[in-house]
């Protein structure tokens, strides 16, 4: 992507700025970019599969970046080297695996609908470490998008299932963010 580029209609999606704020990676057309801020190289490819993958998060310490991709047919958790180098799968499961965010640097938080799928709708929020081990549910309450706080102690989440659309909707499915104490 050159200067140029801002004169362009790219379908860029899902930024994800790396943690020393110097790179940020992005899915184009299906696969995972890696781009200098400051211009000094072109963008470079991560990966380059026919399956789609998208929502790039890069770890805390910048040498991982951990994603979603459909490459079997379900969506599942994988992880990169931030240089392209050694991808590695880290859900197996029927169901899609979505990632969210770095729990710490050798474990990534994804949402899923493993145990929950006949009681309750909405997503529950798993960890998975780089090491391959079965993934855990870190927490009783289910939801969406859960982001770990700076000091590791609070985990923000989404819950509601109420479509984005419906703007005026004030029930008790309208979207709310909720926060969960991990020492507790």
């Amino acid at each position: 992507f050159s200067s140029q580029a801002k004169d362009k209609d790219y379908f860029v999606r899902y930024p994800s700025l790396s943690q020393d704020g110097s790179k940020i990676a992005f899915v184009y057309q299906g696969d995972i970019w890696v781009k200098n801020l400051d211009a000094s190289a072109a963008a470079s490819r991560l990966t380059i599969h026919e399956g789609y993958d998208r929502m790039p998060r890069w770890s805390p310490d910048d040498q991982n970046i951990a994603f979603t991709s459909n490459r079997y047919g379900h969506s599942d958790v994988y992880v990169i080297d931030q240089d392209g180098s050694n991808t590695r799968r880290l859900t197996y499961h029927s169901t899609s695996d979505v990632i969210s965010d770095w729990y710490s640097d050798q474990e990534v938080m994804f949402t899923t609908n493993r145990a929950f799928a006949q009681v309750e709708r909405e997503d529950e929020v798993y960890r998975v470490s780089l090491d391959g081990e079965t993934p855990h549910r870190m927490m009783d309450a289910v939801g969406y998008q859960p982001v770990r706080s700076p000091n590791g102690r609070f985990i923000a989440f989404v819950r509601g299932s109420c479509r984005q659309e419906r703007e005026a909707y004030k029930g008790p499915a309208n979207k709310e963010i909720w926060v969960s104490d991990t020492q507790k």
